[in-house]
């Protein structure tokens, strides 16, 4: 047997960063961007979310986001994603989010390759890489320096 709502939203403030009052303003914010109802977010919607749109590694975020892999986002994986981003999100939880967005094929490594493709993103064609491999600062000049690599602080209810 299901849980109540009420029952859904302590579990889920037991599991997150998040107050219930926060929650709330979340699940708010959750339906009005699940634009058709589904009660999920797909890629389309999920980038409604300014300081996503504006990532270069918002396809990396929304995987992380879509733990089972389903290709959306229901709201309880909304609240785990945003949960590291909280101001009560600890140095661990924010770590692991951040070796997330590098660790592409999700097994527990970060590959040469992996690296190569995140970095990839973020600097765009921009990257160019010698016959040793390797790349120098200079490749990170001159990129656009309004670029956020990740999210740009603290989470707030009213951020997404």
């Amino acid at each position: 047997m299901g849980q109540s709502p009420s029952q859904f939203m302590e579990d889920m403030q037991r599991r997150s960063n998040f107050t219930q009052p926060e929650l709330e303003r979340l699940k708010k914010r959750f339906m009005k961007l699940d634009s058709d109802g589904s009660g999920s977010i797909d890629r389309d919607e999920f980038l409604r979310i300014p300081q996503i749109a504006s990532n270069p590694l918002a396809s990396r975020m929304i995987a992380i986001f879509d733990e089972d892999g389903g290709g959306t986002v229901d709201f309880q994986e909304f609240v785990g994603g945003l949960s590291a981003f909280s101001s009560r999100g600890g140095r661990e939880e924010k770590l692991r989010f951040a070796f997330k967005v590098y660790d592409v094929d999700r097994d527990g490594y970060i590959s040469n390759g992996e690296l190569f493709l995140v970095l990839k993103m973020m600097v765009g064609n921009n990257l160019k890489v010698s016959s040793s491999g390797r790349f120098a600062f200079e490749t990170f000049n001159g990129t656009n320096t309004s670029t956020r690599f990740l999210w740009p602080g603290p989470a707030t209810t009213t951020d997404c």
